[in-house]
């Protein structure tokens, strides 16, 4: 879907058409921020760290063994991990389990590859 061109609705294009009541200025200035906000989003400015309760680490992965990751979260339980960017190689397969102290142990199967740095995104709830 391609965003629209309009970013801001102006209040004086507004009143051509009629006389504005009181409260137009306040709503304009809401709806306009929310216009801003959704269009940044729109147009690729989304990300995990920024827009998701999770901590991004990236470390080095090695093909089938249990690598233990601290969250760095002790008041949040993980609820989800994946690995996202594997740089470059390909993933056949990954998983996590938590462990009893706060820590998660993920695990990595890769098509060719024995070692790569991995960016893992940990959600948190």
């Amino acid at each position: 879907m391609k965003l629209g061109i309009i970013k801001q609705i102006i209040k004086e294009e507004l009143a051509k058409y009629e006389k504005l009541p009181p409260w137009m200025d306040p709503f304009l200035s809401t709806l306009n921020q929310f216009i801003s906000n959704v269009g940044t989003a729109l147009n690729g400015n989304l990300d995990f760290e920024n827009n998701f309760r999770c901590k991004v680490k990236t470390i080095s992965l090695t093909h089938g063994v249990a690598q233990i990751i601290n969250p760095e979260s002790p008041k949040l339980r993980v609820t989800g991990a994946v690995c996202f960017n594997a740089n470059g190689k390909i993933i056949d397969k990954q998983g996590w389990r938590p462990l009893d102290n706060g820590n998660i142990e993920f695990t990595i199967y890769f098509d060719s590859a024995a070692t790569s740095d991995c960016k893992i995104i940990i959600f948190l709830g």
